[in-house]
């Protein structure tokens, strides 16, 4: 997947932002960074630099590969950027290196990482949350943290055949006795930790729960619904339905995720914590749906969306609604989602074609 020119998205979407939002990351802007070479991450990255390069700022990036970070991010054009591990923040922060903002995006989130590294989503979300907050502390950084829909557990619908509109406020059952329960689980922890650090301790931090997100960038592992037919549709080939499809989901493309990010990076009073939901509320869509604007964005045929549908499971679910995330806070912010599902899978599948 070559991602030259997502460097020029990044920046001509920056650029529709408002200026009194871009006019507060200048020179005094010094953001360290984990999970910068995920989906969310990378699109995150481009679109701060967007913001760092004019303001004079600096970014530190915290990653596992240095040389393979340095390749992804070759053409940054902030010119204090770092790239470091995560052994190296201490050092830095016992030397009064000075940080505005600590974003802390790290877990993994992949039904592969589920699979083979189950704890290392203990370490991400537990340990090095934990370890964030005492260098924010320490350098007085507004920490924001990357939170997850999943949170929300299960909430029941009131008719299967409606949406239900989820608020921040909002909490729902999680399975403790499931293993894979570990994800959702320990972000609760990780948002409890930063009420602790705002409510106890003094500090500043804000919490993004993110939804269902797509864009160039996702690993060859990553293996989640939408990426499984970006590849599809990019090959030309078939896109397999084993059910109806009418499942419905909200999707947010990743440069819409960055600027939300960006916009709770700059709220006001980050010493109240803040709890934010990130959802294009208007992409919320069917699986088919997903698979037919995939299909149209790559230039395929409808005809290449094949159901197969085991014998003796029914050809229609009645269970057509879904959680919608709500996103008033967000949008009182002055934060609106700029991408339809269609536009942003045509940059995606650009991108991925090279």
């Amino acid at each position: 997947m070559k991602l030259s020119n997502f460097r020029d998205y990044a920046q001509a979407h920056v650029d529709s932002l408002p200026d009194s939002l871009r006019d507060q990351f200048d020179s005094g802007t010094s953001v360290l960074v984990t999970g910068g070479t995920g989906l969310v991450g990378q699109a995150f990255v481009w679109a701060l630099d967007a913001l760092t390069s004019a303001g004079g700022g600096a970014i530190y990036l915290v990653v596992r590969n240095k040389e393979r970070a340095q390749a992804t991010f070759k053409d940054l054009k902030t010119k204090a950027i770092h790239f470091i591990s995560f052994d190296e923040v201490e050092p830095l922060v016992v030397q009064g290196t000075s940080f505005s903002h600590i974003v802390h995006m790290a877990s993994p989130a992949t039904p592969h990482d589920f699979n083979l590294h189950i704890m290392d989503v203990l370490e991400a979300n537990v340990n090095q949350t934990s370890k964030l907050l005492e260098f924010a502390s320490a350098a007085n950084a507004h920490y924001v943290m990357a939170s997850t829909l999943e949170i929300y557990g299960n909430i029941p619908l009131e008719d299967e055949g409606t949406d239900l509109y989820v608020t921040e406020d909002m909490q729902g059952k999680i399975d403790n006795l499931n293993p894979r329960s570990i994800y959702p689980e320990t972000k609760r922890l990780a948002e409890n930790l930063c009420a602790i650090h705002t409510g106890m301790n003094g500090g500043r931090a804000s919490i993004a729960r993110i939804s269902h997100t797509f864009g160039p960038g996702f690993a060859a592992t990553d293996d989640r619904v939408q990426n499984q037919f970006i590849r599809k549709a990019a090959a030309g080939q078939e896109i397999v339905l084993q059910s109806d499809g009418s499942m419905r989901r909200t999707y947010t493309y990743s440069l819409d995720v960055a600027s939300a990010l960006l916009t709770i990076m700059a709220r006001p009073n980050p010493e109240v914590l803040g709890v934010y939901n990130i959802a294009a509320e208007q992409n919320m869509i069917s699986i088919r749906q997903l698979a037919e604007f995939t299909l149209e964005a790559a230039g395929q045929e409808p005809g290449n969306l094949v159901f197969d549908i085991p014998e003796g499971q029914a050809m229609w679910s009645s269970n057509r609604g879904g959680l919608v995330p709500e996103c008033t806070r967000l949008r009182d912010l002055g934060w609106e989602a700029k991408y339809s599902v269609l536009d942003g899978m045509r940059q995606t599948i650009a991108l991925y074609n090279g």
